[in-house]
């Protein structure tokens, strides 16, 4: 009797001991649904995109950190008829391009929601495929339903940035032989928190709102090739140039729930002809100080076909002229020439430590050349999303408290340097319903394209 018992304690201890050990439920990872830019159907055969833009835009801005992250690339087709190097004459028009690209992220989404209804999710957007994001955002905030209600979402090179996107500065209009519409502004009342950033002088998202400064039209197409560096050279930054510029609480501000982003130009791209002539020609040693000499003369020229203290949030179509104040913008240019003066010393008395390109470049800035009136609703930088999750860590400084009124103006000013802007692509919406023109906030989102 007393044996039985032995052997029962024994094989109830056994059966304790190798039972398995009920762990507590980890942490809600968090999925990343990430697409390209036109001519990049697929992220995931693009070599180290999807790294990439983990690393530069979306471990800062968004709860995908590095160590708890899935990656999804999403595929569309990206093309834009007839442009050869953007699918050519097979390829598919802009809209339809665009359409197929949302119903194939709606897909993704409600994939992911029905995988883990409380999954976080981060959408990525660049260029044509910010389109496809902006689209996706009016549908969540009107019908969440059967979606995952904790999103982000990250755009770069955005054509809908509501104050300097082509695609909200034509809206509504359309052209019909390329089904490429005017779709309006992303909205910023939907409740997701968004960041939108943007390099100055992007034709896609910081087109002049005043085309009829030639300077700023002509900066504009020059300077195409901005639009699409974003990841490759990061158009002249270095990886930790870039993000403490997106950091910095000068370049940033807020309208709704987006957070916008201009990070400045470090050269101007109208200057970019002279520059080249001289290393095609072995002349760096005169025409740097002469694109030294000019730069900041052209800068505030060109400045002034853009309306930055409007604010990136606030919908502004083409206008003729804008309001200038004589007496601001002649003190504006005459700093411009002195400063011109002096950068073109220091550039004929240091030789070039790279050829065609001068040593000590100043620090980049965006200075406000706007005579608009005061918009005290632009809200201040937020504490970037890789501060808040560091936060609990004593070393991290909150830098962004600091921000409070900088960015009041979306701008700070630079007696030496002008402002920035950029600019992307198309997106497709009829045009009775894409955004009007007006200076009021986007709000409602044009209807959604029909799928192709």
């Amino acid at each position: 009797m007393a044996g039985r018992r032995v052997l029962t304690a024994l094989a109830t201890v056994a059966a304790l001991t190798l039972a398995p050990v009920a762990t507590p439920p980890s942490a809600t990872a968090v999925s990343a649904l990430v697409m390209g830019g036109t001519d990049q159907p697929d992220p995931e055969k693009l070599g180290d995109y999807l790294p990439d833009v983990h690393t530069t835009f979306l471990d800062p801005f968004t709860a995908c950190s590095p160590t708890d992250c899935d990656l999804e690339g999403v595929v569309y087709p990206a093309e834009f008829w007839p442009f050869p190097q953007w699918g050519g004459l097979e390829g598919q028009k802009y809209d339809r391009s665009v359409a197929e690209g949302v119903v194939n992220l709606e897909a993704a989404l409600r994939r992911q929601y029905l995988e883990d209804p409380d999954e976080p999710v981060v959408l990525f957007g660049a260029s044509q495929s910010a389109t496809v994001v902006t689209f996706v955002k009016r549908k969540l905030a009107t019908h969440p339903e059967g979606m995952p209600a904790q999103v982000q979402i990250v755009l770069i090179g955005n054509p809908n940035r509501p104050n300097g996107g082509l695609l909200a500065r034509f809206a509504p209009l359309t052209i019909p032989v390329l089904e490429f519409t005017g779709s309006g502004g992303t909205p910023t009342d939907a409740g997701m928190p968004t960041t939108d950033i943007a390099f100055q002088y992007d034709i896609a998202a910081d087109f002049p709102k005043y085309p009829l400064n030639l300077f700023a039209l002509l900066n504009s197409i020059i300077g195409i090739d901005i639009h699409g560096d974003y990841l490759l050279n990061r158009n002249g930054y270095t990886e930790a140039e870039l993000q403490a510029a997106m950091q910095d609480p000068a370049n940033q501000q807020i309208h709704g729930d987006t957070t916008y982003i201009t990070i400045p130009t470090k050269r101007l791209p109208l200057l970019a002809p002279l520059r080249q002539l001289g290393v095609d020609r072995n002349a760096t040693a005169v025409t740097e100080p002469l694109a030294a000499l000019l730069e900041p003369t052209l800068r505030v020229l060109v400045e002034l076909g853009y309306d930055r203290g409007a604010g990136y949030g606030r919908a502004s179509g083409f206008g003729l002229l804008p309001r200038v104040d004589p007496v601001r913008l002649t003190t504006d240019l005459v700093t411009a020439v002195s400063t011109g003066l002096r950068d073109a010393r220091a550039a004929a008395v240091a030789p070039s430590s790279r050829q065609g390109e001068p040593p000590g470049e100043p620090e980049p800035k965006i200075q406000q050349m706007s005579s608009a009136a005061d918009h005290s609703d632009v809200e201040p930088a937020p504490v970037p999303e890789r501060d808040r999750r560091r936060q609990s860590e004593p070393e991290v400084a909150d830098d962004a408290d600091e921000t409070d009124d900088t960015t009041d103006q979306g701008t700070t000013q630079d007696e030496d340097d002008s402002e920035d802007a950029s600019v992307d692509e198309p997106d497709p919406s009829d045009a009775s319903d894409a955004e009007g023109a007006s200076d009021e906030p986007a709000s409602d989102a044009p209807a959604e394209p029909a799928a192709a």
